[in-house]
């Protein structure tokens, strides 16, 4: 993670980096500008070695180059971007980060922001998780969590969701539906706690608090309808059915890419994962689910 200053107008532009004699690691400067173009960057009254990242609109990194301290000559993205990040030098070598990686970042104020990097093995991640935040969109001025509107919830209860047409196989926790794969994402905790309920399973998972992090989870689900399905999520907070006394988990599912509810009782099977994850959304207060 990497905490940087936003350079948003001409003068912090043409400033930048300029005169520092220091750049704390795990810090850097971001450049954001109105319009994508080609961009250029020079070394002129600058006195550290710095790497720099070009961004495009689509928040990938097109391209890493390096930029020498007292240096005219010109450092060009070679393409149309719309933003650059400027790091100590040697940081994306350091971290594995690479072009063709993809960025995401959160404004603490207007004048500083925290990025993360996305390997290109989750790219197909990252977009479904882009498109979330497309539809249920940061306020980024306050850096605010998107609030979901409690009225709602009911409408992403997975019981509720059934598919007529295009009903999912039935799944057992032997299935290989979901590949063994190598990144934590997919890789059993193994320091996870053990013989727990599910519902003590999903409060260590959940972050205990907006600004910390949590653990996705694996669940094999028996719907009301009597399928039985496999989900990576990511819980995010507990309710109430009215009718039923069910507890509920509310979360960003990550095989869908949307919020999704499931009734504790009906989950077969918990496996928590090696992955880590940020809360995407918040709901203020609690509900009464009023479906039965």
């Amino acid at each position: 993670m990497l905490w940087v200053e936003m350079a948003t107008t001409p003068s912090q532009h043409a400033k930048g980096l300029m005169y520092r004699t220091k750049l704390n690691n795990d810090t850097g400067m971001m450049f954001v500008f109105s319009n994508s173009k080609e961009l250029n960057f020079w070394g002129v009254n600058t006195y550290i070695p710095l790497d720099i990242a070009f961004i495009d609109k689509n928040d990938c990194i097109r391209k890493i180059a390096h930029i020498k301290p007292f240096r005219e000559d010109l450092v060009s993205s070679g393409c149309v971007c719309n933003r650059a990040i400027e790091v100590n030098y040697g940081y994306f070598e350091e971290n594995n980060i690479k072009e063709g990686d993809y960025i995401v970042y959160k404004n603490k104020n207007k004048k500083n922001a925290v990025v993360s990097f996305i390997n290109q093995k989750k790219t197909a991640q990252f977009q479904e998780e882009k498109d979330f935040r497309e539809q249920y969109p940061f306020d980024n001025e306050k850096g605010d969590l998107p609030i979901i509107d409690p009225e709602d919830l009911d409408q992403y209860i997975e019981d509720y969701n059934e598919y007529q047409d295009e009903a999912e196989p039935e799944i057992t926790p032997d299935s290989e539906a979901i590949p063994d794969q190598i990144e934590d994402q997919y890789k059993i905790d193994e320091e996870a706690p053990q013989g727990i309920s599910p519902e003590e399973t999903i409060e260590y998972s959940m972050p205990k608090d907006i600004n910390l992090v949590g653990k996705p989870i694996k669940i094999w689900y028996k719907t009301k309808a009597g399928r039985n399905i496999e989900r990576i999520i990511e819980p995010h907070d507990f309710f109430t059915a009215k009718s039923t006394g069910n507890k509920i988990i509310v979360s960003y599912d990550r095989t869908v890419g949307d919020i999704r509810a499931f009734i504790v009782n009906n989950i077969l099977w918990i496996d928590v994962l090696k992955d880590e994850f940020s809360p995407k959304f918040k709901i203020e207060k609690q509900i009464k689910i009023e479906k039965n």
